[in-house]
């Protein structure tokens, strides 16, 4: 390689090596900023759940009297973070769930021995009282889990799980007030968000429709079709966000507004 061309690559390779440092630095910056953004859409959510750990094991603390009350705090963060935006229902079920499985455990715990017998026995109990009380599936599965929880511990006692017991309710109702009346979710900004997908599906199955019959071709008409009746999940998914949003803005004190902010337009168009 003459000398000219050894210059001219090892140009080229700077170049190249310039290049390559520019996309790691713009990648790094998105994953910063990718971060920065979901810090800002659940930094209050996070708040949220560790104000609600520290107050589940005041209370806690205070109504069992010492400062073990590791379950309040425990249940209050589970609690908070699966029942934001749901029903009112769903949300219950889930705290009855964990009181469910963690009963079960205080009064099968404490007399087997033998830890898998003890885990299979408890959580088959808990599992089949829960169906008995409700079909839901949301309670069926909490009241498991929590079972496997305490039943998994090395020789419960009916004392200590009782107070696990307690501990489990505080937290759980905890979370319930937090979620459902003092700081729930925006009502109209979760119900535009499940609608946005359901509108911009429809629009393009409409214009697919449009197109089809305008060009008289059944094959497009007919893949419209099916594009739009594959909006069912979402439009499920809609309506159940309308349920929920309708519950917080009647229920929470500080989300009364939305009810008259939904009603305008309603009271407009007729």
């Amino acid at each position: 390689m003459t000398q000219p061309d050894s210059k001219l690559a090892g140009q080229e390779a700077r170049r190249v090596a310039r290049a390559s440092q520019r996309l790691r630095t713009a990648a790094a910056y998105d994953g910063i900023q990718a971060g920065l953004e979901r810090l800002r859409t659940d930094g209050w959510l996070i708040v949220q759940i560790a104000a609600a750990a520290a107050i589940a094991w005041l209370l806690a603390a205070a109504v069992l009297h010492h400062q073990q009350a590791g379950f309040a705090p425990i249940g209050a963060v589970i609690a908070v973070e699966v029942t934001r935006g749901q029903q009112v229902r769903h949300a219950i079920e889930l705290v009855l769930g964990v009181t469910l499985g963690i009963g079960v455990a205080v009064l099968l715990g404490s007399v087997i021995d033998n830890p898998p017998l003890r885990i299979a026995v408890v959580v088959g109990v808990a599992m089949t009282l829960a169906l008995l009380i409700s079909g839901s599936l949301v309670l069926v599965v909490q009241a498991s889990l929590a079972a496997i929880f305490l039943a998994a511990t090395p020789s419960p006692t009916g004392g200590l799980a009782g107070e696990h017991l307690v501990e489990a309710l505080i937290g759980g109702g905890l979370a319930l007030v937090m979620t459902q009346l003092l700081f729930p979710l925006d009502p109209i900004k979760h119900v535009n968000q499940a609608a946005e997908p359901v509108f911009n599906r429809l629009a393009d199955a409409l214009e697919q429709a449009a197109a089809g019959l305008a060009a008289a071709d059944c094959q497009r008409a007919r893949q419209a079709l099916e594009q739009a009746r594959a909006i069912d999940p979402l439009v499920r998914s809609f309506q159940q966000a309308l349920t929920v949003g309708y519950q917080v803005a009647r229920l929470a004190p500080f989300r009364r507004w939305a009810l008259d902010e939904a009603a305008g337009p309603a009271v407009e168009g007729a």
